[in-house]
């Protein structure tokens, strides 16, 4: 890849989420590509003589591209020159990364408001979660997932709103009890934002019936998938920063114990990730406030 692009030449990163082969009527063979971020998606179409550049492939993955820009018949068309995989060990913005077609309108905002408070994370954090967002087995689903089968947040993108609408209290509350703790905030704002990441699985985007958890099976309870789905993304901030790491394996192993075993917090990350967890699960619920669109005390928020 040259280090400048030709000032023809567009130059980016996206999220290949769609592959297909198809063929003109001529019988050339060529490959039309789904390119998406945060912004939107693209178009990007590859003739027959870079075909190989695609083969084989699995989606999604993180590409960065190189074409030249095309407006026949597809607005915002890329021709696209050259394709490069990306490491998910190179993206250290992932929010950027995620498709926003498949971010429910209820959940626009909270999209909205990861991307602006991914930045304001230290580099390591940064990447941690730009590398979790971009797991396939999490991003797309943690966008779409509801956060729970009927008691709060219950609807497409409420798992992803429900764990984003609490971050902008998180560095007061971390300010007031961890006063000169480097980077508390931004660690207690990760684990709150992924502190439910299990309901991927237990709950999902569906409207089928919540899976049955049962005691005898821990496994299926969303904390312990929770920590499951973060280990190896946990493993590789480890070797980075390990004070962080350490800190985020002792919130998430104490929420992935049963309730009764549990005890007293460890840390005051913990207190406060449980904090505004019952905070956002109360307001959804109409709980213990005094309701600004008429409903009364206790009943439910109207989505």
């Amino acid at each position: 890849m040259p280090e400048q692009a030709p000032s023809d030449l567009h130059v980016g990163q996206y999220l290949l989420t769609e592959v297909r082969y198809c063929q003109k009527a001529s019988g050339e063979h060529y490959v039309r590509l789904i390119l998406d971020d945060a912004g939107g998606s693209t178009v990007g179409f590859m003739w027959a003589e870079r075909l190989h550049l695609v083969q084989p492939v699995m989606v999604p993955a993180v590409v960065q591209v190189m074409g030249r820009p095309t407006g026949r018949g597809n607005e915002g068309a890329l021709s696209i020159v050259s394709l490069q995989m990306m490491p998910l060990t190179s993206i250290d913005t992932g929010a950027r990364l995620l498709p926003k077609r498949f971010c429910p309108e209820a959940a626009l905002d909270a999209f909205g408001s990861l991307l602006r408070l991914e930045q304001t994370w230290p580099d390591a954090l940064r990447r941690f979660v730009g590398q979790v967002l971009i797991d396939p087995a999490i991003g797309i689903p943690f966008l779409r997932a509801k956060a729970a089968g009927r008691y709060h947040h219950a609807f497409r993108g409420g798992l992803l709103l429900h764990s984003v609408e609490m971050l902008d209290l998180v560095p007061a509350l971390a300010n007031r009890l961890m006063p000169g703790r480097e980077e508390a905030a931004a660690l207690t704002q990760v684990a709150l934002l992924f502190h439910d990441l299990g309901k991927i699985h237990t709950v999902g985007e569906g409207d089928t019936q919540r899976p049955v958890l049962s005691s005898s099976l821990p496994g299926l309870c969303h904390e312990a998938l929770t920590l499951q789905l973060l280990h190896p993304h946990l493993k590789a901030l480890e070797a980075f920063c390990p004070e962080s790491a350490s800190v985020l394996y002792e919130v998430f192993d104490y929420l992935g114990q049963p309730t009764a075993g549990r005890g007293h917090a460890r840390s005051l990350v913990i207190d406060i990730v449980r904090f505004l967890d019952q905070m956002s699960t109360a307001l959804d619920r109409g709980v213990g406030y005094w309701p600004a669109d008429g409903r009364t005390v206790g009943e439910p928020a109207r989505h």
